[in-house]
């Protein structure tokens, strides 16, 4: 039932909030009872899901409108009733997982994301920054490269050093107050803890919260591939082309996506909000995502994919290690040849198991040695379905 007033001039006046508010808390005991079952994990669900409240209350507003349309009746949105179903979802989370809940897990996916207006590169202008030549590390120093909003790609190519191009994208329409900022924006070197490589850009507007975007691209000499490096990107993606000789690579990425092919040594990479699409892994990896899809094509050695609300596919014309592919909430799709030697486990806790292998089980669980069962190859979801898949040498 909505809440209606009568004002002051004698009118009536519709306060809507409380549907949206009554729903909300009933999600978020729903969710509860999920993470307490270990269906799911309540904070990464709500991280990523939280703007369906904002959803809910638009629908609320559009259908209280049209009812009393006709009735003359002024439509008011609650924020004291919308802000005490905040509180009290607030200590009903605190209460419920407070104790047990390390945060500092949360911390860590979140760090480094900043608040402001970012632009795109549909801005109104770009600019050209050329190349920044930036001379090799002694062996063994970590190279770390930070865009706050931008691309990165990562790439090997015939140069001496490293080279760092970079394209500045500036949405204010006066010419030469985008190039003004476009001047003050670079790329940035340091030594401090490594060699740090920087994507700065000149903030601007009010409070300073607009922020230009700087796509960089990284350009490592062959044969001379730092050993260890690390992404880090608040609002883009990062790309990696052809990196063959990399032999230790960290990526963490809040908003946006990860895409590669023939990577070689060892990716870790860490996703807060988008895709990762990967094809001729030729290392180990291991690849978390808070909220979207994960694929990878052909790896050539041990792979961890894990995603919290998406969906995760691995297929591959050999198994040259050890498969884990998990998610909360999605379904996972696993392909491999016959005649692969692997250990499989797959189970499922509200979806079925398609399984082409004729493993022992039931419709949503199944296990089972293949060959000399030299790999082992294991999915695991809690909403989702999983598909085994043979495929033909």
């Amino acid at each position: 039932m909505t809440a209606e007033v009568k004002t002051d001039g004698g009118s009536r006046m519709i306060k809507i909030g409380r549907y949206t508010a009554a729903l909300s808390l009933t999600a978020l005991g729903i969710l509860l009872l999920l993470d307490h079952a270990g269906f799911l994990d309540v904070f990464a669900v709500l991280g990523a899901w939280w703007p369906a409240a904002l959803v809910a209350l638009g629908i609320e507003l559009i259908v209280i409108q049209s009812i009393h349309r006709q009735e003359g009746k002024r439509v008011r949105i609650s924020f004291g009733i919308l802000f005490g179903a905040l509180i009290l979802g607030g200590f009903v989370l605190a209460a419920a997982r407070g104790s047990n809940y390390h945060f500092s897990s949360v911390q860590e996916w979140t760090r480094g994301i900043t608040w402001g207006l970012y632009d795109s590169d549909r801005a109104k202008h770009s600019f050209d920054k050329g190349v920044t030549s930036v001379p090799l590390p002694a062996p063994g120093t970590k190279v770390t490269v930070s865009d706050v909003n931008g691309n990165v790609t990562l790439t090997e190519g015939p140069v001496s050093e490293i080279e760092v191009e970079a394209v500045v994208y500036v949405d204010v329409s006066d010419m030469d107050r985008a190039r003004e900022l476009a001047d003050r924006s670079s790329v940035r070197i340091t030594d401090d803890d490594g060699l740090q490589i920087a994507a700065y850009v000149e903030p601007y507007g009010i409070g300073n919260l607009r922020k230009p975007r700087m796509d960089i691209t990284v350009t490592l000499p062959q044969g001379r591939v730092p050993v260890s490096m690390e992404v880090n990107v608040g609002r883009g993606s990062v790309r990696l082309d052809q990196l063959t000789e990399s032999s230790e690579l960290s990526l963490d990425v809040k908003n946006g996506g990860i895409i590669g092919n023939n990577v070689g040594g060892r990716l870790r990479a860490k996703l807060l909000n988008g895709d990762i699409d990967l094809t001729g892994l030729l290392g180990d990896a291991d690849l978390e995502i808070v909220n979207g899809d994960l694929k990878v094509r052909d790896p050539q050695a041990a792979i961890s994919a894990q995603t919290v609300t998406g969906d995760v596919s691995v297929r591959g014309s050999a198994v040259r290690g050890d498969w884990k592919a998990s998610s909360k909430i999605g379904d996972i799709d696993l392909a491999w040849p016959e005649g692969t030697g692997v250990t499989v486990s797959a189970r499922t806790t509200m979806g079925d198991v398609h399984d082409s292998w004729s493993l022992d089980g039931n419709g949503n669980e199944v296990s089972g040695t293949i060959g000399d069962g030299t790999r082992k190859i294991t999915a695991e979801t809690h909403g989702g379905d999983i598909s085994l898949e043979k495929l033909e040498p």
